[in-house]
């Protein structure tokens, strides 16, 4: 069902200062002394991802709430019944890449020390492709529609496909930031070697039985 052009024109302009906000209370957050703290993960707490897991303590909850919303905001924006319904989506699309820029300070100093921001890198990439599949969520739909026989609703798949991508590039991008954080702080001399990743206890009782 469509999203109307009133829904459209206030909900967006509400939402975007939500995640503004929460970009400005992320950029608040210094970094470089969360990263040499124990916080734990705060989110994404499994290690089903492998070694992308992040440790940047309340940092983590902030950009991925603002992913979050941002999906939702370009979601409205592509399903909507608007005439501006691309220009909006463009616009979204912006915002969203440019997130890291908004929200992490300490990419000044990253690149005045030359150290290689490839967490922004991969950022671009990865919210280009998550839009891009939100923007084609119904065609996507009606691919999958076309299928028979079929054992699920045809809107659940690309909505499980969208949400598992946006899940793993955002853990992705959290780990890629606090591993270049860490690896300016060696450059400085202001740590030995990065901090090595606080396993799960799955992990840890598995590494215990090998070696019994």
């Amino acid at each position: 069902m469509a999203i109307s052009e009133q829904a459209v024109t206030t909900l967006v302009p509400l939402l975007l200062l939500v995640i503004l906000e929460l970009s400005r209370i992320a950029r608040d957050i210094d970094l470089t002394e969360v990263v040499n703290q124990n916080h734990g993960f705060f989110l994404f707490s499994d290690n089903k991802v492998g070694k992308h897991q992040s440790e940047l303590g309340r940092f983590n909850f902030l950009h991925a709430a603002s992913t979050v919303l941002l999906a939702f905001v370009l979601f409205l924006c592509t399903t909507s019944e608007s005439d501006v319904r691309f220009v909006l989506g463009v616009f979204l699309w912006a915002i969203w890449v440019l997130l890291p820029v908004l929200e992490v300070e300490e990419y000044d100093t990253l690149l005045a020390n030359g150290v290689p921001y490839s967490s922004f890198h991969f950022h671009v990439v990865a919210s280009t492709v998550s839009a891009i599949s939100i923007a084609f969520y119904t065609e996507i739909r009606n691919l999958v529609a076309s299928f028979e026989p079929i054992l699920v609703t045809e809107a659940s798949v690309p909505f499980v496909f969208i949400v598992l991508l946006i899940y793993t590039c955002t853990r992705i991008f959290l780990s890629l930031l606090e591993d270049e954080i860490e690896q300016q702080q060696c450059d400085n001399g202001q740590r030995s070697e990065p901090r090595p990743r606080i396993q799960s206890r799955k992990m840890k009782k598995k590494k215990k039985n090998n070696g019994r």
